[in-house]
């Protein structure tokens, strides 16, 4: 979608003329994805109320990999992180909630070695 004004008035107001043109995209969109941009989720989330809201895979990941640049964790070690969440194996590809939650413990206990990460659990990194 392409919006001259990155506001949450303007969004709102194209999303209000996209259920205008089909009332039951309210009821029945299920889920969507966006990027980081705030004025954005925030727009899709009074929207589209009822529908779950994810952030684009490729996002998270450079989100991710800018993290641990910031946090100046080497190349190697976050090759390793991004390989754990999004690789073939990775958590992002388990089949269903009890295995995805036993593999972000596993990945939690992992990754704890490093004082950085121990430090970003008392934030709320993770699930709940």
């Amino acid at each position: 979608m392409l919006c001259m004004l990155k506001d949450k008035a303007t969004y709102v107001m194209v999303f209000q003329k996209m259920t205008a043109k089909m009332p039951r995209l309210k009821v029945f969109l299920q889920a969507y994805c966006s990027d980081g941009e705030k004025p954005l989720r925030k727009a899709l989330g009074q929207e589209f109320e009822r529908s779950v809201a994810f952030l684009c895979k490729n996002q998270v990941k450079q989100n991710i990999q800018d993290k641990c640049s910031k946090l100046q964790i080497s190349q190697a070690v976050t090759n390793v992180i991004v390989n754990d969440i999004f690789g073939s194996e990775g958590l992002v590809y388990t089949s269903d909630e009890p295995l995805y939650r036993s593999k972000l413990e596993e990945l939690t206990q992992s990754h704890d070695f490093h004082p950085i990460f121990s430090s970003a659990k008392q934030t709320k990194f993770g699930i709940t």
